[in-house]
C-alpha cells in the first residue's frame, strides 16, 4: 500500500491549485474522434473498449516512445529481454505473445496509419509527430487483418497541410539525454499538393554500468525522417503518400543480478565476477566481457488513396516495411568468458495491399474490403564459446565432460532460419440500426494463409551418431545441462490455413449522452513454422516440438460495456466488463540454464476482468481522472507443461491504477503554465513466461509530472521528470543464463529529468 500512497500523494499539489479557480465555470470535456473502426466517428460513440491519446497529451505526459504508452493506456503491458528488436513483448488484458523466436507473431496487432507492422519491435521507436495513438482492447479480427487476438495499438501520424505549420524542439536531461525534433508542413501548389517533413534525433547514456570495462549499456542513439506528400486532385479524390526511415546504433539490454544461486557460484569459479545484488550500488551494475551491440536500419513506404463516389467512399492502403536488425550480446550475462551471441540478425520484409467500401444504404452504414499480404523472413545468428567454456563446462557436469569438448570459437558456429508466407482475406464489418436508438454490429472475415520456412544448425566438433553430426558432449553420461549445442534435425515446414472470424454486437442509447453495448467475437492467430531448436539435442524431447510446424491460436471473447457523459459533458465514465477463452495459447519456453527452447500450442488460457475509465473537469482548466484495470488471466487445465496448469500467466498483475491530473491556470496576460501528474500502480506479477518463484515483481507505483510555461507567441518551456521516485522495478525477471536458481532482472529506466523548450511556427 506504500505504493498506492505514492500515487495518490503525487496528485495532490495539482489539487490545491483548485482553491485557485472555484469561481471558474468548469468547462465540457473534448470530443475525441478516432478511427478504431474504420469510420471517423466520436470515440464515445464507438461501441467497443477503446482508448485514444492524443499526440498533445501524449507530450504532456512526457511519452515520447511508443514502449511507455502502458503508463497511460489501461491494461497494456510492454516489456522487452536481451534485445528490443527481437525480444519485444505486447500485452493486453494479460494476454500477449513472447516474440524471441522469428516463427512467432504477435497476439496484438500494431499499425501504423493503417498499415500493419509484422514486429513488436519495429513500434519501439519514439513517437514523432503522431496525431493519436488509439489501444483497441479485445479481438479485432473482422476490422484488422492480422494477429489480433488481444487487440490493436493503432499510430495515426499527422497529415501534410495546406497552411504553413511547423515546430522545433530541444530536450536536455540527465544521462545527457539530447533530443531534436522539427516538423513542417506548407503547400507545394495551393489546395492541390501539400507536404510535410518530420526529423527525430535521440541520444542518451546508458544508465546500466559494466564494472569490467568502464561502458554505460542501455544508451540511446537512434533516429528517424518522415517525408509525405498529399494530393487532393479533386474534391472526390485524395492521395497521401509516406516515406520513413529509422536508425538505431545503441548498446542494449544489459541485466543485473537480481538473486543468487548456486549457479552463480559455478560462473565464479570459471572466472566471473559475480555483483552482490543485497549491495544496492549493484542495481545498476553488471559485469560482462562480451558484446552488447544493438542496431536497427528500417525503412517503410505507404499509400493511401480516398475516392468519394456520391454513395460509396473507397480506400485503398498499400504498405511496404523493411525492418533490419543485428544484435551481439554476452549470452552467458557474466565476466567469465563462456559464451557469446554474434550477429543476431533479423531481415523482415512485409508488403500489405487493403482495400474497402463503405456506404450507407438506410438504416445500414456497410463496410466491406480485401486484404492480402506477403512477406519474407530471414535470420540466422553465431552462438560461439569463449575461453572460458572448457573450464565452466568442466565444472558444471562435475568434471565428467572434459574442456575439449567445448573449445574456445566453437559451439552454434552458424544458424539460420528462413520464411515466407501470403495471406488473403475477405472482410464486412456492418452497423445496422435495428430500431431507435437500436443498434447491431455485424463483422465477418474469410481469411486464408500459407507459410513456408526452413533453417540449419552448424555445430563443430562432430562425431556420427544416428546418421547425424554429434558432438561426444551430447552423449551420455555428460549431464543434460551440460549438453551444449547439439546439432538438431534442420528445421522447417509448411503451414497452410483458411478460417473465419466474426464479430456479433448491439448498442443502445439510453440518453445522447449515455451508451451501452455487448459484443461477442472471435480471433485468430496463425499457426506457422517452429524457427527454435532444442540446445541439448534431439534425444532429450519430442522432436515434434521443436521443429515442422505449430497450431494456431484462436480466442471467444465476450464483453459489456457502458459509455457515458454526465454533469454537461463534465464527467466521462466508460467501462467493460470482458471474458476472453483462448485454444491452442501460443507460448515459447526456454531452458535458461540449458539455453533449450521450444514451442507449445497445447493450452487454454482464459482472461476475465473489468476495465474504468474517468475523466472530469471540475473547474476551468482542472481535469482529474485516472484508469483502472482488474484482470484475472490465467491457464486452464488443458495446458501441456502440467506445471502451468491454473496459474496466472506471466507479466499480468491483478491490479492496474492510473490517476492523472491536469491543470491550466494563466501567469499572466501572455504567459499560461499548464501542469501534468500521471502515474501507473500495478500488483504483485511473474515478471516472465516462466512462473518460477525468483521471477515475481512486487507491486510498485511510476509516477510522472512535467510543468510547462506556454506563451501566446507559441513558445513553451517545460520541466519534466519521469519515474519521479526513482522506483526499481523490472521489466522482466528471468534466470541467469546457465545459472541454476540465479535471476537477473531487466530494470525499468531510472529517474529521468530534463528541460524542454519548443517553438511553433
Amino acid at each position: 500500500m506504500k505504493a498506492l500512497s505514492l500515487v495518490v500523494a503525487s496528485t495532490l499539489p495539482l489539487l490545491a491549485y483548485t482553491a485557485m479557480a472555484q469561481e471558474s465555470a468548469p468547462e465540457a470535456l473534448d470530443e475525441i474522434i478516432v478511427t478504431a473502426t474504420k469510420r471517423s466517428e466520436s470515440l464515445q460513440r464507438v461501441p467497443m473498449a477503446i482508448s485514444a491519446i492524443g499526440g498533445d497529451t501524449l507530450a504532456s505526459s512526457g511519452i515520447t516512445e511508443a514502449r511507455a504508452l502502458p503508463q497511460i493506456a489501461p491494461s497494456l503491458f510492454i516489456s522487452t529481454s536481451t534485445s528490443e528488436s527481437s525480444g519485444t513483448q505486447v500485452r493486453l488484458r494479460g494476454v500477449g505473445t513472447s516474440s524471441q523466436n522469428v516463427g512467432f507473431e504477435p497476439s496484438v496487432g500494431i499499425f501504423e496509419d493503417g498499415v500493419y507492422l509484422n514486429r513488436p519491435g519495429e513500434a519501439l521507436s519514439d513517437l514523432m509527430d503522431v496525431k493519436r495513438v488509439e489501444v483497441l482492447r479485445g479481438p479485432q479480427g473482422t476490422l484488422y487483418g492480422k494477429n489480433t487476438t488481444t487487440g490493436v495499438i493503432n499510430v495515426i501520424t499527422k497529415e501534410p497541410t495546406f497552411d504553413w505549420s511547423g515546430d522545433g524542439s530541444i530536450t536536455y536531461g540527465n544521462y545527457n539525454t539530447l533530443r531534436l525534433g522539427s516538423d513542417v508542413s506548407g503547400p507545394i501548389v495551393a489546395d492541390k499538393l501539400a507536404f510535410r517533413l518530420s526529423g527525430l534525433y535521440s541520444r542518451r547514456d546508458g544508465y546500466i554500468h559494466d564494472v569490467t570495462d568502464g561502458r554505460d549499456l542501455n544508451d540511446r542513439d537512434r533516429y528517424q525522417f518522415r517525408a509525405q506528400l498529399l494530393l487532393k486532385a479533386s474534391e472526390t479524390f485524395s492521395l497521401r503518400l509516406i516515406g520513413e526511415v529509422q536508425h538505431k546504433d545503441e548498446a542494449c539490454c544489459a541485466a543485473p543480478y537480481l538473486s543468487l544461486g548456486s549457479g552463480a557460484a559455478t560462473m565464479a569459479a570459471a572466472g566471473g565476477t559475480i555483483l552482490n545484488p543485497a549491495n544496492e550500488d549493484n542495481r545498476y551494475k553488471v559485469a560482462l566481457n562480451g558484446p552488447m551491440d544493438s542496431k536497427v536500419n528500417a525503412h517503410a513506404v505507404t499509400a493511401i488513396a480516398n475516392w468519394d463516389l456520391e454513395d460509396f467512399q473507397t480506400k485503398v492502403t498499400y504498405g511496404h516495411r523493411y525492418f533490419g536488425s543485428s544484435d551481439s550480446y554476452d549470452s552467458d550475462n557474466s565476466s567469465a568468458n563462456v559464451l557469446n551471441v554474434y550477429g543476431q540478425q533479423l531481415r523482415d520484409r512485409m508488403d500489405t495491399l487493403e482495400a474497402q467500401l463503405t456506404t450507407t444504404q438506410g438504416p445500414a452504414d456497410l463496410l466491406f474490403g480485401v486484404f492480402g499480404y506477403d512477406n519474407t523472413i530471414g535470420a540466422s545468428q553465431s552462438s560461439v564459446f569463449g575461453t572460458d567454456a572448457g573450464r565452466f563446462y568442466n565444472l558444471l557436469s562435475g568434471g565428467i565432460a572434459p574442456a575439449s569438448y567445448y573449445p574456445a570459437g566453437g559451439g552454434d558456429t552458424q544458424q539460420t532460419f528462413s520464411q515466407s508466407g501470403r495471406g488473403l482475406s475477405l472482410f464486412t464489418h456492418d452497423v445496422i440500426e435495428i430500431a431507435p436508438k437500436l443498434k447491431a454490429t455485424v463483422g465477418l472475415r474469410w481469411l486464408t494463409e500459407e507459410k513456408t520456412g526452413s533453417g540449419q544448425v552448424y555445430t563443430d566438433g562432430v562425431a556420427d551418431y544416428y546418421g547425424m553430426p554429434l558432438p561426444a558432449r551430447c552423449k551420455a553420461p555428460v549431464p543434460s545441462a551440460a549438453r551444449a549445442f547439439c546439432p538438431d534435425n534442420p528445421i522447417g515446414g509448411k503451414y497452410s490455413a483458411s478460417h473465419w472470424t466474426y464479430a456479433l454486437g448491439l448498442s443502445y442509447e439510453l440518453t445522447p449522452d449515455d451508451m451501452i453495448f455487448a459484443n461477442y467475437s472471435t480471433g485468430y492467430k496463425g499457426g506457422g513454422i517452429n524457427a527454435a531448436k532444442d540446445a541439448r539435442g534431439p534425444t532429450t524431447v519430442n522432436p515434434a516440438t521443436v521443429s515442422g510446424t505449430f497450431a494456431a491460436e484462436t480466442v471467444k471473447s465476450y464483453e459489456v460495456g457502458l459509455k457515458s457523459h454526465a454533469f454537461n459533458r463534465m464527467l466521462t465514465v466508460n467501462a467493460t466488463a470482458f471474458l476472453m477463452d483462448f485454444d491452442n495459447f501460443q507460448f515459447q519456453t526456454r531452458d535458461q540454464t540449458t539455453l533449450s527452447t521450444q514451442v507449445q500450442t497445447a493450452a487454454s488460457v482464459r482472461s476475465k476482468g473489468v476495465e474504468l475509465e474517468l475523466s472530469l473537469n471540475p473547474v476551468k482548466g482542472l481535469t482529474l481522472g485516472g484508469n483502472a484495470a482488474f484482470i484475472i488471466a490465467q491457464y486452464g487445465k488443458e495446458t501441456a507443461d502440467a506445471t502451468l496448469a491454473g496459474n496466472r500467466l506471466g507479466n499480468s498483475p491483478k491490479w492496474t491504477l492510473q490517476p492523472f491530473a491536469t491543470y491550466s491556470v494563466p501567469l499572466t496576460p501572455d504567459w499560461t503554465l499548464n501542469s501534468t501528474v500521471n502515474a501507473r500502480y500495478v500488483t504483485d506479477y511473474i515478471a516472465n513466461t516462466t512462473l518460477l518463484a525468483g521471477n515475481r515483481q512486487p507491486g510498485y507505483a511510476i509516477v510522472n509530472a512535467s510543468f510547462t510555461v506556454e506563451s501566446r507567441d507559441d513558445l513553451s518551456i517545460s520541466l519534466y521528470a519521469n519515474n519521479l521516485f526513482d522506483r526499481y522495478y523490472a521489466t522482466l525477471r528471468t534466470q541467469a543464463p546457465l545459472q541454476a536458481n540465479t535471476f537477473i532482472i531487466f530494470p525499468g529506466e531510472p529517474r529521468t529529468f530534463g528541460v524542454t523548450v519548443r517553438r511553433l511556427f
